[in-house]
Parts: structure tokens; C-alpha cells; sequence
């Protein structure tokens, strides 16, 4: 009973493992979440929200560092922490 019992949480360990690391968002993922994000608290005329999502896409493609953590990715900018990535979600971290 024991063993059978070890044997299903190691597979869904594993199965979730091997989830995170196929479903671990790239860098551009990061860079649209974050425009997204600051788009949506930011809400501007049409044309004006356009150039900043283009000017916020250049910054960020730039200088956002992008750590692949195999099963999970962060973002930072200037040592602090922007997002987060798991299983092909970003989560934008609010400081």
C-alpha cells in the first residue's frame, strides 16, 4: 500500500516536472505580459497606447534580463524582479 502510494506521487512529481519544463515561457512572453500589464494601468488615447506598447516592447526586449530556470523563468530590470514564469503563464509582479 505504501509503495503504491509513493510510486503515484513520484509520477505526478515527475509528470509536473516534465509539464514545467515544456510550458516554461520564453523571453518574448515575458516582454508582452509586462507591456499588457502596464498598458492596462496606464490607459492612454488609442494612438498614444499603440507607440507606448511599441516604445515599452523595444525597452524591454532590450534590457529586461530573462533567467531560465528550466522549469520556471523570471524577468528583472535593474536588479528587481518584473515577472514570473510557470507552466506557459506570467505572472507580473507588482513592487
Amino acid at each position: 500500500m505504501m509503495k503504491k502510494t509513493l510510486t503515484i506521487i513520484f509520477t505526478a512529481v515527475v509528470v509536473l516536472a516534465v509539464a514545467c519544463f515544456f510550458f516554461n515561457p520564453a523571453k518574448e512572453r515575458h516582454v508582452d505580459a509586462i507591456t499588457e500589464h502596464y498598458a492596462k494601468k496606464f490607459s492612454v488615447d488609442s494612438q498614444n497606447a499603440v507607440d507606448a506598447r511599441s516604445y515599452s516592447r523595444l525597452v524591454l526586449n532590450h534590457a529586461l534580463k530573462y533567467d531560465d530556470y528550466v522549469l520556471f523563468s523570471k524577468g528583472s530590470m535593474l536588479g528587481e524582479p518584473l515577472s514570473f514564469g510557470i507552466m506557459g503563464h506570467v505572472f507580473v509582479l507588482d513592487n
